[in-house]
């Protein structure tokens, strides 16, 4: 196999990966994140989330169907928040297998994927 892309790097304590919103609906990667499958990717990609959308619609981020792919995986907002939030707020990523030992995130991430 293949390294991944740089846009599908795993996730790491350390850095964030880009980060990519799309409206594709469907299961969010199970936990702990996989990369995507093909078929995960095109779906992503025909409902990608543009900036100009998300500025003339900020309560896309609500959306039942909106994925966050995080390093090549998607994830559910729910399940992306702490992570995205922690990097923006601390310039630090939290380690995703720490994280999801909380069974609030836990939750969260099951009641919307």
């Amino acid at each position: 196999a293949s390294p991944p892309a740089p846009s599908e790097a795993p996730l790491s304590a350390t850095a964030m990966p880009p980060i990519r919103l799309s409206l594709c609906g469907g299961e969010a990667s199970p936990w702990p994140p996989a990369l995507a499958s093909e078929s995960q990717r095109e779906r992503f990609e025909a409902h990608i989330v543009s900036h100009e959308q998300l500025v003339s619609e900020p309560l896309l981020l609500y959306h039942p169907d909106l994925r966050v792919c995080v390093g090549g995986c998607h994830l559910s907002y729910a399940s992306a928040a702490p992570l995205l939030v922690a990097h923006l707020a601390f310039g630090e990523s939290l380690a995703a297998d720490s994280l999801y030992s909380s069974s609030l995130l836990r939750s969260a991430a099951l009641s919307l994927s």
